[in-house]
């Protein structure tokens, strides 16, 4: 059941960046999704299957990490497009 949940983890962040290279609108709000299901996928992971818990460590920490870069990006000053 974890390595589906993984995987369908997996497939869902594909998704995610794909929206990010086609600069889609809805793209910061799934990837705030994505990061909470990891969040989430960490937690279930800790507490259903306890003896995983370097893999929910691991998870946790790639989540939290992406949310620190995510939310220094929007905070930083957006650059001016020049032209040329």
């Amino acid at each position: 059941l974890l390595v589906l949940a993984m995987f369908v983890w997996m497939c869902g962040s594909l998704y995610v960046q794909g929206a990010w290279l086609e600069g889609r609108s809805t793209a910061r709000w799934l990837e705030w999704l994505r990061i909470a299901a990891a969040f989430t996928l960490a937690t279930l992971t800790f507490v259903v299957w306890p003896a995983h818990a370097t893999v929910a460590l691991v998870v946790a920490s790639y989540a939290s990490l992406s949310s620190v870069v995510l939310a220094l990006k929007h905070l930083r000053p957006a650059t001016r497009l020049t032209t040329a």
